[in-house]
């Protein structure tokens, strides 16, 4: 094996413990559970899914980097700001349903995000749907489009702060173009 060979195959190495570091901590987290049989399973999961998706996650135009500290921080930011919003999108929904005049409107609304790699666009379709009172139906060429409950709000999903935290995710990353 060659030079280039051997320095693939350590990038591969590298990219797959990154993998396994990531899903293994998203386990922990779930879990909230540190005894060492918790662990050796997530552990064993964590390789195990790494495995098996191996190409699924990092392949063409659209391939993420091997977590760096820039990256995490842009992940980071992005997964903290999206937690508030489903804090505060919750606090809103129960209000709504616990109001003794059920004040819904619902209704369809197409949201045009300017973002342009796919890999932001699913993201933001993601982001929407775990947020309690929308729902993303259709994401196409035109847009997204998005059912919510209270189409007052909806007005809100246009340039939304995940929106814009994925448009710095983009630029931070460098994801302009396909």
């Amino acid at each position: 094996m060659g030079a280039g060979g051997a320095a693939r195959g350590a990038f591969r190495v590298h990219r797959l413990a990154a993998e396994v570091l990531l899903l293994f901590s998203v386990w922990v987290a779930i879990t909230a559970d540190l005894h060492v049989e918790n662990l050796v399973l997530g552990a064993a999961c964590a390789l195990g899914t790494a495995r098996l998706s191996r190409g699924l996650w990092f392949q063409g135009e659209d391939r993420l980097p091997v977590p760096g500290l820039r990256t995490a921080w842009v992940g980071l930011t992005f997964l903290t700001g999206l937690f508030w919003d489903v804090v505060k999108a919750n606090i809103q929904v129960a209000l709504i349903v616990l109001s003794p005049r059920l004040r819904i409107k619902p209704g369809l609304v197409l949201i045009k995000p300017a973002l342009e790699s796919p890999f932001a666009r699913v993201t933001l379709a993601n982001a929407v749907t775990l947020t309690p009172g929308t729902l993303s139906v259709e994401l196409g060429e035109e847009g997204l489009l998005v059912h919510a409950l209270n189409l007052d709000q909806a007005s809100l999903l246009v340039n939304s702060p995940a929106e814009t935290r994925l448009r710095r995710m983009e630029a931070a990353l460098g994801r302009r173009g396909e």
